[in-house]
């Protein structure tokens, strides 16, 4: 039976609470709590596998008092009716379990990978959501080892765990019960091991807690050193570093296998001690049953019947255990993952929101202040404005802020103080999704993916035609480029855009940007890993993106904004000096200076 389909688990809101479609908002719920929750939508699916375990469970409860009856009347008794009903009936009951145990476990199988792809759905969506600033925190490797395998983790959990762990209960109380209405005292005495099995439980659990944490954490661990190494393989081949950091992979395997080992080693110790419990009550049943046999004070059957429920009472004991081994990985997981949902965005929708309307792209910088979570103000004031239509540059030394200027436009954060608005709007009170459909972004590390050249061309206007496409590369004077690559827009690109030069990645830029005609162009450093000669067969390209649109040019080399309509130096998170190209040259200020040095360090005359 299928089930309906979820809603959001806990994607956390601005104010750091889940949204409220979420089953589970309490975060002082503990984890494996949270991960029960998400069970909820399921609940029918769960009904029906519920209903399979009590069945499963009744009839394997049964089969010892057909052993029973079988020694006792059908074989004492010379009854062979009896002894042939009992056969029958086990039979039948031992079918009826494996059929219902065997349709208990695909549903349980088909709730948890629903769960958990509807986890990870959710899980990856919500990194999409957070900002620069948490991605700056954590590592790729690592958030994708919570997506795979801690998400693996809470799966086995989800589809093993819960309701095994109901029926591994369930059966434990059923043999109390059939044992105590069978001999009171033969029940007691097998059960006078179960003091000892707690305590050494809970001395388990108390001992593998944390260590089951460290173990997750040296699993992201060494998925963060794989991606970083893989990631860079271009600089680490190009330094011969590929022995240092194959060392630094080394120990990250190797601290992983430190603790699971540590684990293992702990739970190697614990399991004998409960089959050394389990078999003592065996046997202590088994001689004390045996007398009572001899003496006639007990039917054979019975103690057969005894003996294989108290065989069973410690399966499921067992089957408890480990699944507190599994509680106990599956909850080191479900914090790792719940870390991340739990994340509140720093940038999202303000209440009341609206879409901001088709703009001309009049944009301003009033009394702009900013700083990075609790750190020092990084802006102090920057009034600037860029009518609609021309071109801004800023320029100035590395850490100036000028980035962070660039960031705030584009409100992957929001400015702590002051304002800026485009035509008039205030960017806090339109919809992010509206914002950057009229801004272009065109960084100097151009994002690239697997397809091909066409698909990556389409990344800010998916709805766009091949022919679209095509005249957009051919107004930026990249349509001979593309067409010469081995399959022209066809070609397939890995990720990165290994194969295209650095001036093919950034004329997919252009292209891409102005495919998606925006009001507003923002370009950092997008022509800064080109050389010179390349950047110059560039300018058309760039000039036709910027043509009539209002642009904002971060830039260090400053050949680039000779010719912007003014010019912001900004220097300690203030802009000191504002003019044109010729303007500053003439007031011999920073700018002047920085001019000065970049031609002297290009070996060329300083000229204006």
């Amino acid at each position: 039976m299928s089930a309906p389909t979820p809603p959001p688990i806990t994607d956390a809101s601005a104010d750091g609470t889940a949204d409220a479609d979420g089953p589970v908002s309490d975060r002082s719920l503990r984890p494996i709590a949270r991960v029960v929750a998400w069970l909820g939508p399921h609940r029918r699916t769960l009904l029906w596998a519920g209903l399979l375990m009590l069945l499963s469970t009744a009839s394997s409860l049964a089969l010892p008092q057909l052993v029973a009856y079988a020694i006792d009347t059908g074989m004492r008794g010379q009854d062979l009716d009896a002894l042939q009903l009992a056969a029958v009936g086990y039979a039948v009951l031992a079918l009826v379990q494996t059929v219902a145990g065997g349709g208990e476990r695909y549903l349980l199988v088909r709730t948890g990978v629903r769960v958990i792809t509807d986890l990870r759905d959710r899980l990856f969506a919500h990194m999409l959501r957070l900002g620069h600033a948490f991605h700056d925190r954590n590592r790729p490797g690592d958030l994708m080892a919570r997506m795979t395998s801690d998400a693996e983790t809470l799966s086995d959990f989800i589809t093993w765990s819960v309701i095994t762990t109901l029926q591994s209960l369930l059966t434990l109380v059923g043999i109390v019960v059939i044992l105590l209405r069978q001999d009171v005292t033969l029940t007691l005495t097998a059960f006078a091991v179960v003091p000892p099995m707690a305590w050494a439980t809970w001395r388990w659990t108390q001992a593998t807690r944390a260590r089951y944490a460290r173990v997750r954490e040296a699993v992201g661990e060494v998925s963060a050193r794989a991606e970083e190494s893989l990631a860079g393989i271009r600089v680490v081949k190009a330094l011969g570093q590929e022995q240092t950091q194959k060392a630094r992979f080394d120990a990250a395997n190797q601290e992983q296998r430190t603790q699971d080992l540590g684990t293992d080693r702990v739970s190697a110790g614990f399991y004998p001690v409960i089959d050394v419990l389990s078999d003592v009550a065996v046997a202590v049943v088994l001689g004390l049953g045996g007398l009572r046999v001899l003496s006639g004070d007990l039917e054979p059957g019975v103690l057969v019947a005894i003996l294989l429920y108290v065989q069973r009472f410690f399966e499921p004991v067992r089957e408890l255990t480990t699944r507190l081994d599994s509680v106990q990985d599956a909850s080191a997981a479900a914090r790792r993952i719940l870390d991340v949902l739990d994340e509140a965005p720093a940038v999202v929708d303000a209440d009341g929101a609206e879409p901001l309307p088709a703009v001309q792209g009049h944009l301003r910088l009033d009394d702009v202040r900013f700083r990075y979570d609790t750190g020092p103000e990084v802006l102090h004031g920057i009034d600037l404005e860029v009518p609609a239509g021309t071109s801004l540059a800023l320029v100035g030394e590395t850490g100036a802020g000028k980035t962070t200027v660039s960031l705030l436009l584009g409100r992957f954060h929001d400015v702590t103080g002051g304002s800026i608005t485009l035509d008039g709007h205030d960017l806090r009170d339109v919809t992010l999704e509206s914002l950057r459909a009229q801004m272009a972004w065109v960084p100097q590390e151009v994002g690239l993916f697997r397809g091909t050249v066409r698909d990556n061309l389409r990344w800010g206007r998916p709805d766009a035609t091949d022919e679209q496409v095509e005249d957009a590369a051919r107004a930026v004077g990249a349509d001979e480029v593309f067409r010469r690559l081995p399959d022209g827009y066809g070609t397939r690109l890995e990720e990165g855009g290994g194969g295209l030069s650095a001036g093919e990645r950034q004329l997919v830029a252009f292209t891409r940007a102005l495919l998606m005609d925006p009001a507003v162009v923002v370009l950092d450093e997008a022509t800064a890993s080109v050389d010179v000669a390349t950047e110059a067969r560039m300018q058309a390209g760039l000039a036709e993106l910027l043509a009539d649109r209002t642009a904002v040019l971060i830039a260090h080399r400053l050949s680039t904004v000779v010719g912007a309509d003014q010019i912001a130096v900004v220097h300690d998170g203030r802009v000191v000096e504002r003019g044109t190209h010729a303007e500053l040259l003439a007031a011999g200020g920073r700018y002047a200076r920085l001019h000065a040095d970049q031609r002297s360090a290009e070996g060329l005359d300083v000229i204006s």
